[in-house]
């Protein structure tokens, strides 16, 4: 959420626009972030979005994971997702 908010690139108005989600799916607890904006390239190799998936491999091994991808209406998403 932090970064969405610092780093999200507005071009327009609807770009600020932020929903938080948290589902369980097949087990596992889904947590997403979406922003109306770019604050999330699904391209992203930072250091930050590394050390978030190194962690998750640590705490879960294969069972968490992190996505980023462009959403199909506009804007992008951060999808987490760990055991639950």
């Amino acid at each position: 959420v932090e970064h969405a908010i610092a780093s999200g690139r507005l071009t327009r108005p609807e770009d600020g626009a932020l929903a938080l989600r948290s589902v369980k799916v097949n087990g596992k607890l889904q947590v997403t972030v979406g922003h109306g904006g770019n604050a999330f390239s699904p391209d992203d190799t930072s250091d930050a979005v590394g050390r978030v998936r190194e962690h998750l491999q640590t705490l879960f091994d294969a069972e968490g994971r992190l996505d980023l991808r462009k959403r199909a209406d506009h804007g992008t998403e951060i999808v987490m997702e760990i055991p639950g």
